[in-house]
């Protein structure tokens, strides 16, 4: 038999036998293994936090969507990284000392309205696309009703986190089938992270070691914010998801190598 048919015969046995089980996933099941969540959204297609870069984001495969909460005068979950709203908006003022009237006839640097929490879990709903929120000013008054909302979309895929020991350990100990994590600006004893659910380090800060160690320890990890090719090297399949501004770089990142 001529090599090149003895070739084809041997790729055909491969697909149709036994050996098709070994073959290597395509590459959009292979990046499965890798999420990514957008941080704030797509910020490159549109104002951050806002119902635009966050459908961009869903669009473009993000797995999970970064975004910040606060509170209003009047209580309404509304979303806003800085505690005031002058950076983002055509406004100016602490979110705190606004009611969500006020908040709602502003305009975002793009021209969009901010959003409140209960639009942007409409958005995401029927995605599947899963959430990282982090609480910014929510007073332990108004966790119910966060949880609340919570419930209403999915509680397994949402992950409540904060900065503040005091806001994570108090949400998780009143709703204990909640996922929560800790943010941390330095690297903690594994132990610590697995107590708050999980952990939220900045990669300035981490070391591979310690990576590996939470990961043995089965702690999620949910690394913020790589966007170069080289930190994605150096942590992509390591850690639990990655947090990215490059939505669509990393996309076709985890493609070739997840």
């Amino acid at each position: 038999m001529r090599p090149h048919l003895i070739r084809l015969l041997a790729t055909l046995l491969t697909l149709t036998g036994a050996g098709a089980a070994v073959l290597a996933p395509a590459p959009a099941e292979a990046a499965t293994h890798c999420p990514l969540a957008a941080h704030r959204g797509y910020t490159t297609h549109a104002t951050e936090n806002s119902l635009r870069a966050f459908k961009a984001a869903i669009s473009r495969g993000a797995d999970y969507l970064e975004m910040d909460v606060q509170v209003t005068r009047d209580g309404r979950f509304t979303l806003m990284h800085d505690e005031t709203v002058d950076r983002t908006t055509n406004g100016r003022g602490r979110i705190e000392n606004k009611t969500w009237a006020q908040v709602s006839r502003l305009r975002l640097n793009d021209g969009q309205r901010v959003p409140d929490l209960a639009q942007v879990l409409a958005l995401a709903k029927p995605s599947g696309t899963q959430i990282l929120l982090e609480m910014k000013w929510i007073p332990s008054s108004r966790f119910a009703a966060l949880h609340r909302r919570v419930a209403a979309f999915g509680t397994s895929r949402v992950v409540v986190h904060s900065f503040s020991q005091y806001v994570v350990r108090h949400y998780r100990d009143a709703y204990p089938g909640a996922r929560t994590g800790l943010d941390v600006a330095r690297r903690v004893p594994v132990s610590v992270a697995k107590s708050y659910g999980g952990v939220l380090p900045d990669y300035r800060y981490v070391t591979t070691t310690w990576i590996h160690r939470l990961r043995v320890a089965g702690v999620p990890t949910y690394l913020s914010t790589l966007n170069s090719a080289a930190t994605w090297r150096r942590f992509t399949g390591k850690v639990t998801l990655v947090v990215t501004d490059r939505v669509i770089d990393y996309a076709a990142y985890r493609d070739k190598v997840c």
